[in-house]
């Protein structure tokens, strides 16, 4: 299966802080104006009819809205449904609970409370460094001898360092220490911050009595799936699952997508043995659909950059 989709997460306006790869209204329109161009960009629920009977083509595309972000809903939605544009929306449970995972609260903090990135990264690896994490000159030696992260070439070498000490080095609680230890000094309010992250539950039934999809995204999005046990990985989906089925009903969850494109053979199983059909990755490592579970799909900052070029181009 030949095919790919189109990834998107964060977008902006006069509401929603401006971050790393956020993009608005306009620029979103301009990208579904490019994307058909080059692709046929289907319905979700089209998409998912094709790929489960193995006859998507090549130039066939969709649309895939990670981690169920209230910017999505209130900037992305509005465009699509004016389009007629079904799409996915690929939802992880956490984040409507009282204690949702930290990954977009930790996003939020560092977009709102520091000028750029690098500033917000200089103070980080400073407190890395100060709280004397064992064997990290070995990890720091370890990560430049690695091609870390290449699937995502929009990322800087700071933004790889940066995920490479979450995801790798900082382990046991040690990444949330610090990033508390943040949070005190910038007088952080993780309350106020969830409000204006995350949609409801109301808005998820609304989009999917719109006709968009609405698949799974784990229970507390783990950065490293590949990690965790056969047991915690199942715990991880099958809640997941009863949470979307109590909202939206039975048998109407056939579709996920990989957070940070974690996986393992266990993941694809336990997705099976939830009757789950298809399955997203995030990125374009390999650009062939190994299986049905993984999906590859272009992130949205590599098509406006292929876009920007595009229209340079077009102006020699």
């Amino acid at each position: 299966m030949n095919t790919l989709g189109i990834m998107f997460h964060h977008f902006h306006d006069d509401v929603h802080i401006t971050g790393q790869g956020s993009i608005d209204a306009n620029t979103f329109s301009n990208i579904l104006d490019y994307l058909d161009e080059k692709y046929i960009i289907l319905n979700a629920d089209l998409y998912l009819e094709k790929a489960i009977n193995n006859s998507l083509s090549q130039n066939e595309t969709c649309l895939t809205f990670d981690d169920s972000l209230l910017c999505q809903y209130e900037i992305a939605v509005p465009i699509l449904n004016k389009r007629k544009i079904s799409a996915f929306f690929f939802t992880y449970s956490s984040a409507f609970t009282e204690s949702p995972d930290y990954l977009e609260i930790f996003r939020y903090f560092r977009n709102k409370y520091f000028k750029t990135i690098e500033d917000y990264y200089q103070e980080f690896f400073d407190n890395v460094e100060s709280a004397k994490i064992r064997d990290y000159s070995i990890h720091k030696d370890n990560f430049k001898s690695l091609d870390y992260l290449s699937g995502f070439p929009f990322y800087t070498d700071s933004d790889k360092w940066f995920r490479y000490l979450r995801d790798i080095v900082l382990i046991n609680g040690k990444y949330e220490e610090i990033m508390f230890k943040m949070f005190n000094k910038h007088k952080f309010d993780i309350k106020s911050a969830s409000i204006d992250l995350w949609m409801n539950e109301n808005h998820l039934e609304e989009i999917f009595d719109q006709g968009h999809i609405v698949g799974l995204h784990s229970y507390s999005h783990p950065t490293k799936m590949n990690s965790l046990s056969y047991r915690h990985q199942k715990e991880e989906y099958t809640k997941n699952l009863l949470h979307l089925e109590t909202i939206l009903g039975k048998g109407n969850i056939h579709s996920m997508s990989h957070p940070c494109g974690s996986y393992n053979k266990d993941t694809i199983k336990i997705l099976k043995e939830l009757g789950i059909k298809i399955g997203f990755r995030s990125n374009m490592s390999n650009k062939e659909a190994i299986s049905k579970f993984e999906i590859p799909r272009e992130d949205h900052a590599n098509i406006l950059k292929d876009m920007i070029k595009n229209n340079e181009n077009n102006t020699l």
